[in-house]
């Protein structure tokens, strides 16, 4: 739930694998979203795709952000 927003979220972080890379330099972040989920409905929709220069390694949220661990930083 992002600050404001009374909608149920949920992510999911990736990463390309180079076996030649000694870290990932390239993932991504999918958000998907779930519309009223207590009407018993399991409509899930995709909301945004971010790229990011990394592996996602976390995924959380704080103050209404999310919060992902990319690699060996923390971007918001």
């Amino acid at each position: 739930e992002f600050k404001g927003d009374r909608r149920l979220y949920f992510s999911v972080g990736t990463m390309f694998y180079d076996e030649m890379e000694k870290e990932p330099s390239r993932g991504r972040v999918f958000l998907f979203g779930v519309d009223d989920p207590c009407s018993g409905g399991k409509s899930v929709h995709l909301t945004t795709i971010t790229e990011i220069n990394g592996c996602a390694y976390a995924l959380g949220s704080l103050d209404g952000k999310l919060v992902v661990a990319v690699n060996t930083g923390v971007s918001m």
